[in-house]
């Protein structure tokens, strides 16, 4: 009996806290709240905390104290599902939104349930737009409100702001201050980043539709100004445009939306017309680019194309070159056994002149140059005619002697004059210009390679190597025709000191 009699007692002082917040002084409510240990976290039979109650009445004294001793902040009302944050939001009192973020503790509550919706999916964001709270809205944006939720009729936060609506609660601002302030929260969420073509799910409109139906001249300006992204031509369901709608109503208001309206549109066919004019004129420098990029590579082209018919114009003078140097080919191929035949003096006769004293006096100039320094060559007379007579054509790359003499025929004349491929294959073989020895010999010489001599103005890594491989090829050529020539010219010693024997002979 006496448990039922003091939970009773209880139940009576939690119900009258409610009440006492309404009228009581800040004093007279904290003393009662001590005095009669009120449960801040327990709801009434209506599912309403302490802490609702004081932010419904405006009490921003009482808030600070309350919500420090309150954990439920997710407390909802039974027929609205209405919670603390929503109601702060619609107080005629901005200081009780202060109150509740006033710290970081509270704050660090609070987020958990921000975007927490009632039963018609309205956030506290919603609800504060709806109220034209403009501090409201900013401390719930600095909370991490979302400006994506929608309601169950399909509006979110920038809609909200952007119709006007008179507050029939006493002492509520004027119709002229709210559409002001609907202004200024619509400036706040488009800063934010709200999407101003976001589209009511009811009726198809967007913020501008609701703002030019409301006729909300300071929305309508503000979204206008406020946001490049506007699509001034979208239409509702019922296939109307933002100017579509000034049509429908009448009265000064609308006037002016609509002149608003007609400002924006040319303003916007004028920016077009600019946009499209900077883009022909870079349309038509790209036009102008391209013609000459066309006209330069044709004439590289035409460039091509006339060398290319040089070259085939060469061929014929391909031919008759090729033909020399086949008959120069074979020149040297008897060269050796021509001049050592001119070289070799007849044998020994019956009517021989009187010998020199000396047997070093009866040995030929030649036979002596020969043994005092037989690892070069002699300067053979066959190898300045050949150069003599390659001056006369110019150069030719060497080509397989495999190859058919259609092959030959269509290969490409060499650019490089003679003078030029053989003073810089002289400086690359020194050995060359010692023993006198012109670049054609060692062409014909590495003709068997199968490699050619592209017609550049410098040697390529390419050039230089087949240079060098002929260098060799042409080098153990001319080596084996300097031991044959050691050798006649040995021979022609042996043969001179024998007949000066033999004549000495004669002579004792």
């Amino acid at each position: 009996m006496a448990t039922d009699v003091s939970a009773n007692a209880t139940e009576k002082a939690q119900a009258f806290a409610h009440r006492l917040v309404e009228f009581a002084d800040y004093d007279v409510c904290i003393k009662y709240f001590n005095e009669r240990h009120v449960d801040f976290d327990r709801p009434n039979n209506m599912r309403w905390s302490i802490l609702m109650s004081v932010c419904a009445c405006g009490r921003d004294d009482l808030v600070g104290f309350v919500v420090d001793r309150t954990t439920a902040l997710e407390c909802a009302t039974t027929t609205n599902r209405t919670t603390v944050l929503h109601l702060a939001a619609m107080s005629k009192n901005p200081r009780v939104m202060q109150g509740l973020v006033a710290t970081a503790e509270r704050r660090e509550k609070l987020r958990k349930v921000v975007d927490q919706p009632n039963a018609h999916g309205d956030t506290a964001l919603m609800m504060a737009c709806v109220a034209k709270s403009i501090r409201a809205v900013q401390l719930l944006l600095e909370l991490g409100a979302s400006l994506t939720v929608v309601n169950a009729s399909g509006l979110n936060a920038l809609m909200c702001a952007s119709r006007a609506c008179n507050d029939p609660r006493p002492g509520a601002p004027s119709h002229d201050e709210l559409t002001a302030r609907s202004a200024t929260i619509a400036q706040i969420l488009l800063a934010r980043g709200a999407d101003v073509n976001a589209i009511e799910a009811a009726g198809g409109n967007t913020a501008l539709h609701l703002a030019v139906l409301s006729e909300n001249t300071d929305a309508v300006a503000c979204l206008l100004a406020n946001a490049p992204g506007l699509n001034l031509s979208w239409k509702n369901e019922a296939g109307n445009t933002a100017l579509d709608l000034t049509k429908h109503i009448s009265g000064v208001v609308s006037a002016r939306i609509a002149d608003l309206l007609s400002a924006k549109f040319a303003q916007c066919e004028e920016e077009a017309a600019l946009v499209s004019t900077q883009v022909e004129q870079e349309l038509m420098e790209l036009a102008v680019k391209e013609a000459e990029g066309a006209s330069e590579r044709k004439q590289t082209a035409t460039t091509k194309t006339g060398k290319k018919k040089g070259r085939k114009e060469s061929v014929g003078e391909k031919t008759i070159t090729l033909s020399t140097k086949t008959a120069k080919r074979s020149q040297r191929k008897g060269g050796v056994s021509t001049k050592v035949s001119e070289d070799t003096p007849p044998g020994p006769s019956k009517a021989v002149k009187m010998p020199p004293r000396t047997v070093q006096d009866a040995i030929p100039r030649s036979a002596k140059t020969a043994v005092m320094s037989p690892s070069l060559p002699p300067k053979v007379t066959w190898v300045n005619q050949a150069v003599t007579s390659v001056k006369q054509s110019p150069i030719l790359p060497p080509r397989s002697q495999e190859g058919s003499e259609e092959e030959e025929a269509q290969s490409v004349v060499s650019a490089i004059s003679y003078d030029i491929l053989n003073s810089s294959f002289q400086r690359t073989f020194p050995v060359a210009a010692d023993l006198e020895i012109g670049v054609e010999k060692f062409l014909i010489a590495s003709s068997m390679s199968g490699r050619e001599l592209e017609p550049n103005d410098n040697l390529s890594i390419s050039q230089v190597e087949a240079l060098q491989e002929a260098h060799w090829q042409a080098y153990h050529y001319l080596n084996e025709k300097k031991i044959e020539l050691t050798r006649v010219l040995e021979a022609q010693r042996v043969e001179a000191q024998f007949t000066l024997q033999h004549e000495l002979m004669q002579m004792k």
